[in-house]
């Protein structure tokens, strides 16, 4: 299976530092300039299925790149949502203690199993097709992750900018990441 992950173009809230966690979100001018150069990147590229976080930023950058594809199969799903912030979901980043997360945030560990089952369940159903995925920072770090053998601790380290592009041949017996935090488009 090839896998086009990507991230959602700018917001206004990664402009004010704020964190969205599971909030829709709202593309800036920027933003959807991001999307629309994705789109462009993606449009000669053989996508056969397209899902997206239901979040609005996410949501909005896959129908940018849908555009260009306007026949493929296309899924929204909470499963590929951004982290469950807790008590930190609207906060400012220097509102928020980053050393010492609250017990209702969503883990790493946590990240990583729901990104497994998602992949599980994505190659189970499309094991011989490309797959676009429009997620977030911290899917697609825990993603990325599980596929390479990262452990959760060192997931935060993979870097993820807006609206970059990584892509993934994967089997369930070897990957190999052939492009990661691709921006070099936009």
């Amino acid at each position: 299976m090839r896998i086009l992950l990507t991230r959602h173009g700018e917001t206004e809230e990664n402009i004010k530092r704020i964190a969205t966690g599971q909030l829709p979100g709202t593309l800036t001018k920027k933003g959807i300039e991001q999307a629309e150069k994705l789109g462009l990147r993606l449009k000669n590229e053989q996508i056969d299925q397209i899902y997206s976080s239901d979040l609005t930023r996410a949501l909005d950058t896959a129908k940018i790149v849908a555009k260009h594809h306007p026949d493929v199969h296309f899924h929204i799903t909470e499963e590929v949502r951004e982290r469950d912030m807790g008590s930190y979901t609207g906060k400012f980043d220097n509102d928020c203690d980053w050393e010492n997360w609250p017990d209702d945030i969503e883990t790493n560990e946590e990240m990583q199993i729901r990104a497994k089952q998602f992949l599980d369940e994505i190659y189970q159903n499309h094991s011989n097709e490309c797959v676009l995925i429009a997620a977030h920072i911290g899917f697609n770090q825990a993603l990325i992750s599980i596929i390479n053998g990262i452990p959760a601790n060192d997931m935060l380290d993979i870097k993820q900018s807006n609206a970059c592009l990584n892509i993934i041949e994967y089997s369930e017996n070897e990957s190999e990441m052939i492009m990661l935090n691709n921006s070099d488009f936009l």
